[in-house]
């Protein structure tokens, strides 16, 4: 995509500096091909901004996508888990041998 980006400047550094040259000569005294080669100029780098922030925030998305992955593979064991334990605690209930809690002794 880089390379991209620096053929098309360079297509459009080419295109305003023609438009600069063929209005400086058409028209010496009217400057408005140097402000459309500007305004081409400005675009392209508003542009190249755009791109830029467009890939952070692509970045920063995908970033969060393994971080959202990780966290729920985390609650589906800490899920089995308790599922586990409870199925334990229902047989250990059945069949009478839940360990008794001892008295405090305040």
């Amino acid at each position: 995509m880089a390379g991209d980006t620096d053929t098309s400047r360079e297509a459009v550094e080419r295109l305003a500096s023609q438009i600069e040259v063929q209005g400086a000569k058409r028209y010496p005294r009217e400057g408005a091909e140097f402000m459309a080669g500007a305004m081409l100029r400005a675009l392209l780098t508003r542009a190249e901004a755009a791109e830029a922030e467009c890939l952070e925030q692509a970045r920063l998305n995908g970033m969060g996508a393994e971080r959202e992955l990780a966290l729920r593979t985390r609650v589906e064991a800490l899920e089995a888990e308790r599922i586990a334990q409870r199925e334990r605690f229902i047989a250990a209930e059945r069949e009478d041998t839940l360990p008794t809690p001892e008295p405090d002794h305040d």
